[in-house]
């Protein structure tokens, strides 16, 4: 039996972001179903905490579903791991601090991991809510800021925000890669998780009439954040590949300067060519944007 959920939000500086996406939560319905959340203080230097706090003074049914914890290592993986850590139910779901998720949301979720025995997490349905009129390019590109439906079924991966998964399933989830830490668009947490609970055997569904508002202020609408977002994206690309293929894990790999790509001249065809499609994306999205 599955006892309910717990929604876990990761904060770095959220002061500006986490208030609206409290709101939403403060909303939800349920049908008596136990459900928890536990905001994750990772290393914030501004007003995070107090915005929190206040709110929860004033809250309709969240103060008393909520804890709020400290994580001192930084880094998006280190901050789930420990909202998971002292979570009290068996579904959880990871919420981003600019996720505004509809009424129904964690109702939703836990009745289809309930219903669904043979999936081990599903996902919902990111739509973007820009602070600002979105570039020409937004509307090709905005799967780079986790909104929209891949494919309302089961698929491979989904992306973290709006995620809900079964926890027993990371009892012994060990991260290969680092994730979001402080400034840093680095990434793939979300996807190794992904990997790792289809290792175990379970499916993944994303759920698109599952939705939630992605906010995304004015500050990561801009060429320069796409393209640092690009070279992330590239460098977890060819770092998955080496989880996904052990075949390759003996082999010695540099990290190359230009867009922090890891190659290696002996490394193989199959890495080479996730080099050369990001280089060629990257250069497609310059192009877009002239």
């Amino acid at each position: 039996m599955i006892n309910g959920v717990s929604v876990i939000i990761c904060c770095y500086n959220s002061e500006n972001r986490i208030k609206t996406t409290l709101e939403y939560l403060d909303n939800q319905i349920v049908n008596e179903l136990p459900w928890e959340l536990i905001v994750v203080d990772n290393n914030c230097t501004d007003s995070t905490v107090d915005v929190v706090q206040y709110f929860l003074k004033n809250s309709n049914q969240l103060n008393a579903r909520t804890k709020v914890i400290k994580e001192t290592t930084a880094g998006l993986n280190f901050a789930r791991m420990k909202g998971v850590s002292v979570s009290a139910f068996d579904v959880v779901l990871f919420c981003d601090d600019d996720n505004w998720l509809n009424p129904q949301y964690v109702q939703k979720c836990f009745d289809f991991l309930i219903q669904n025995k043979e999936f081990g997490i599903v996902g919902g349905n990111g739509v973007p809510e820009c602070e600002i009129a979105p570039p020409l390019w937004f509307e090709k590109l905005k799967g780079v800021y986790a909104t929209g439906c891949r494919n309302d079924g089961e698929v491979t991966n989904v992306y973290g925000a709006g995620m809900a998964m079964l926890k027993p399933l990371l009892s012994d989830l060990k991260f290969s890669l680092g994730d979001r830490k402080g400034n840093s668009l680095s990434s793939g947490g979300d996807s190794e998780i992904c990997i790792f609970v289809r290792e175990k055997g379970y499916k993944i569904r994303q759920l698109c009439s599952n939705t939630f508002v992605h906010f995304i202020p004015k500050e990561r609408l801009t060429t320069d954040y796409i393209l640092r977002m690009a070279k992330a994206y590239g460098e977890t690309s060819a770092k998955l590949f080496l989880i996904e293929h052990p075949k390759y894990h003996g082999i010695l790999y540099r990290a190359r300067k230009d867009f922090g790509f890891l190659i290696s001249n002996s490394f193989g065809k199959d890495l080479i060519k996730i080099r050369y499609e990001w280089v060629k994306k990257i250069s497609y999205w310059k192009t877009r944007f002239n």
